[in-house]
């Protein structure tokens, strides 16, 4: 025949040589479990609740893939995104944030830290803006802080207006 016309009902255990072949999807219940391996080391199950992939055993758990996505659960955004070869990408609310380059880390939006920022053997760099928009300025006080104004000269404001500069001849003003 091509196929039963009607379900196949087992109580206890089905072993199979060969793959088995489902057109229409399996169907395992909440808290049941899909297991790989002599020992059950991998599992796939949902709790009614939330869904799980579980590796218990020993080693790795092995993602290959030329591109990676994690997508929220209705799939209209995305979370993660990693390319072979290129970047990996984090999301916030559909905006990329944080992505990795091949000269190193690309961030958009604002950076917080609880701990100091280091740049070894390499450097800061700001674009020129403005005393009520400093370069750098405070979390709590942006009009406050350090810019630079032309070639080789730096100015402080505060309360977003400038108060001093240092030109390149090492005048203060």
């Amino acid at each position: 025949t091509t196929g039963p016309t009607e379900a196949l009902t087992v109580a206890g255990n089905i072993s199979a040589l060969g793959s088995l072949s489902a057109d229409s999807g399996i169907s395992v219940p909440d808290s049941s479990k899909i297991t790989f391996g002599n020992d059950h080391d991998l599992e796939i199950y949902h709790d009614g609740s939330n869904s799980y992939i579980q590796d218990g055993g020993t080693g790795s758990l092995n993602i290959a893939t030329n591109q990676f996505k994690v997508k929220s659960a209705n799939q209209s955004e995305y979370l993660i995104k990693a390319t072979e070869d290129s970047e990996v990408e984090l999301y916030y609310n559909s905006g990329k944030k944080l992505a990795t380059a091949s000269g190193g880390v690309d961030v958009t939006g604002m950076l917080c830290t609880t701990d100091n920022i280091r740049a070894e053997n390499s450097s800061f760099m700001g674009g020129r803006e403005t005393a009520g928009a400093p370069t750098y300025r405070f979390h709590d006080d942006g009009d406050t802080g350090m810019f630079n104004v032309a070639s080789d000269i730096l100015a402080f404001s505060t309360g977003g207006t400038e108060q001093m500069r240092i030109s390149s001849n090492g005048y203060v003003g």
